[in-house]
Order: C-alpha cells, then sequence, then structure tokens
C-alpha cells in the first residue's frame, strides 16, 4: 500500500494542492498569450459530464458526499482545459489528444 500524502481540510490531497498550483501557473501564461482557443468537441463533452454531475446534487441521498466529489470532477475539468488550452497550436494539442 503506497503512501496517502493527505495534507488534511481544506488543502485536501496532494493531488489537489498540485491542480491548484497548476491552474495558478497557467492562468498568467494563458493571459499573456492574449487570447484563448475555442473549446473543442472534447471540452464540452467535459463540460456537459460536469454540469450533469452538478445537477444529480438535487436527487442525491448525500449531498455532502456529492459536493466532495464534486471538487475533484472540477479538478478534471480543469486539466482538461489546461492540455487544451496551452500549447501554442492545435497540432501540438492533437497529438496528446487525438
Amino acid at each position: 500500500m503506497g503512501i496517502l500524502l493527505e495534507l488534511g481540510e481544506p488543502l485536501g490531497n496532494i493531488a489537489r494542492v498540485v491542480g491548484l498550483l497548476a491552474l495558478l501557473a497557467a492562468i498568467p501564461a494563458l493571459l499573456q498569450g492574449g487570447r484563448l482557443r475555442n473549446p473543442g468537441p472534447m471540452q464540452w463533452l467535459v463540460l456537459a459530464f460536469f454540469l450533469w454531475f452538478c445537477s444529480t446534487y438535487f436527487w442525491t441521498i448525500e449531498p455532502l458526499e456529492t459536493v466532495a466529489r464534486l471538487r475533484g470532477y472540477f479538478q478534471e475539468l480543469m486539466i482538461v482545459w489546461l492540455v487544451w488550452s496551452l500549447p501554442k497550436t492545435p497540432a501540438i494539442c492533437a497529438n496528446c489528444c487525438g
């Protein structure tokens, strides 16, 4: 069994901290570039899934557990968006995103 790097509330585990640091580093890079790429089909699909997961809050048996999961889903949405937005050309992203 591996070591779990749990930092406690409100930080959570190390993956959440690294994800937030990646977002903090990416925002200035995107602002410096001066433009954002238009979302592709994958980004729209991931956003649709995230909105579906958000809507499950209204009929869940465990609302607090659902909200806790939504933080992780948002982090995955953020990573998909960063991988799409940061490359300079679509050809670079096509190599990693298909």
